[in-house]
């Protein structure tokens, strides 16, 4: 099951399940009620006008998961931030928008401590239409909002529908900037896990690049490729069904995209895609055998 079946599809549950999910951060500070009680009743109110969908009630139950989960945990760390520096040209910003492929960019003044606004794509696209000699990137500098890295992200949606900011400095006890929240990262959490829940590859595709390299998705049951490749490399203590969490448990930690490692049992591996939370897609290098398709 998955709930990409199409783009809109995707963007209808979206937008659906957080009003759902602001609906329940509401509640829960109306009335004295636990997280599972307040999602348990959400989800019996939607049933009895068949208004939920399966996925739907997934994701609001996944999000029971969440109610301890601290900024400081799904942010983007200091050292990924794409910002701009409060001098920016109207050609400099134009090319940071393209380059990075972000809809909203936080200004600097001298350094990333001093975060002062962001500047939204929608505020910027006028410029490009009408003279740029006009532009003043002060005029359209909107504020975001600046928390601690304790906050939690429940807490974090609640103060983005009131304050309708939906970008967020993450702070250190110095004030200084750690991190970089926006409105999507936290849905995509929340998305993300119920993916990894549900789109499991049951049947293992191999695209062959030559006799003996495969490209494998990391939601691939660790279970098909041995049986595949007539290899062992799993234990009984190993407690993963995927090969994302075959490559993470192996090294410990996340890797990052370009990363190669060899494995005793004859595979040599390289990342080809992942996303810091999760490996997505690997290389896989069959050492010494050939595998037919």
């Amino acid at each position: 099951m998955s709930i990409n079946n199409s783009d809109v599809n995707s963007k209808s549950i979206l937008k659906k399940v957080y009003g759902l999910i602001l609906g329940l951060v509401n509640r829960m500070r109306q009335k004295p009620i636990s997280l599972e009680e307040s999602v348990n009743e959400l989800i019996k109110e939607h049933d009895l006008t068949d208004s939920i969908l399966s996925e739907e009630k997934v994701m609001l139950k996944n999000f029971i998961d969440f109610r301890d989960l601290k900024a400081s945990e799904v942010m983007v760390p200091r050292t990924d931030i794409i910002a701009i520096p409060q001098d920016s040209s109207f050609d400099d910003l134009q090319e940071k928008f393209i380059v990075s492929g972000n809809t909203r960019l936080p200004v600097y003044q001298s350094t990333l401590d001093d975060i002062v606004g962001f500047i939204h794509m929608k505020d910027f696209f006028p410029y490009i239409i009408r003279k740029k000699e006009t532009f003043d990137l002060a005029k359209i500098m909107r504020e975001l909002l600046y928390i601690p890295r304790s906050m939690k992200i429940m807490d974090l949606l609640a103060k983005m529908r009131h304050s309708r900011i939906h970008i967020a400095i993450i702070v250190d006890e110095y004030g200084g900037t750690d991190g970089l929240l926006t409105i999507e990262d936290i849905i995509e959490e929340i998305i993300g896990d119920i993916e990894d829940e549900h789109d499991v590859v049951d049947t293992l595709e191999l695209v062959s690049s030559r006799g003996n390299v495969f490209m494998i998705d990391g939601r691939a049951r660790i279970t098909d490729i041995e049986e595949r490749f007539g290899i062992s490399f799993t234990s009984e203590e190993d407690d993963y069904e995927t090969f994302g969490g075959f490559i993470a448990s192996y090294l410990g930690r996340i890797p990052n995209k370009g990363e190669k490692f060899t494995h005793p049992a004859g595979l040599e591996l390289e990342i080809v895609e992942s996303d810091g939370r999760k490996v997505r897609l690997a290389e896989v290098k069959l050492l010494g055998q050939t595998i037919s398709q």
